[in-house]
């Protein structure tokens, strides 16, 4: 378990840092994921837990749509620009599949990176939940 001192002292910048490398935004120790998919319950190394309140998730499927979204926008942009230098004469069919793979891919790609971050900007907003608690404890 890593010291408590080294967890909550850590800066915002760095706490996003961490979880855009799937890493635990706390101690920033990896495994927090079971599977690609699955977040863990809490921090193998520090006991920080993820989804201590309800509505975590929400969070999380909030900022995974709005990720899948601009990627959809910038598909969409580029169907722009494509269609702008050839005249027009842009095949709608590779278009719908590009879009198909980025609506369906992007959120399964981005949903752990999501889930990471989304549980850095909750210890952002809430510092107090940096402090080393026992499992079970109330908060």
């Amino acid at each position: 378990m890593r010291p408590v001192s080294a967890a909550t002292s850590a800066t915002p910048l760095r706490r996003i840092a961490r979880s855009l490398l799937r890493h635990c935004p706390r101690c920033g120790s990896r495994g927090i994921f079971r599977t690609y998919l699955r977040l863990r319950e809490r921090c193998p190394s520090c006991e920080y837990e993820f989804a201590a309140e309800e509505g975590f998730f929400l969070g999380v499927w909030v900022l995974n749509f709005a990720v899948s979204e601009g990627l959809l926008f910038l598909t969409l942009i580029g169907y722009i620009f494509a269609m702008a230098a050839t005249g027009g004469d842009v095949p709608l069919l590779p278009v719908f599949a590009v879009g198909l793979v980025v609506a369906l891919g992007g959120p399964l790609v981005f949903y752990p990176f999501a889930a990471s971050t989304w549980a850095a900007v909750e210890l952002i907003m809430d510092p107090s939940r940096a402090i080393s608690r026992p499992p079970g404890a109330a908060g």
